[in-house]
């Protein structure tokens, strides 16, 4: 599960517009972009833990 969370966040942290705000926000903070990627895998968790609880799937921001 860890590293299936780890890779779904190195993908997002490269590819994804959406949270890229958020991940500018914390490298101009000082975090390190290893830290950056582990605190996006738990974003990633705590997001599936949502839809799992409200029984819903992803959708995209428009």
């Amino acid at each position: 599960m860890r590293r299936a969370l780890y890779q779904a966040a190195l993908v997002n942290y490269s590819h994804k517009r959406v949270d890229r705000p958020w991940v500018e926000a914390q490298l101009a903070r000082g975090k390190a972009p290893k830290a950056v990627i582990c605190a996006m895998a738990r974003r990633l968790l705590c997001r599936l833990n949502a839809m799992m609880r409200a029984n819903t799937y992803y959708e995209a921001p428009t």
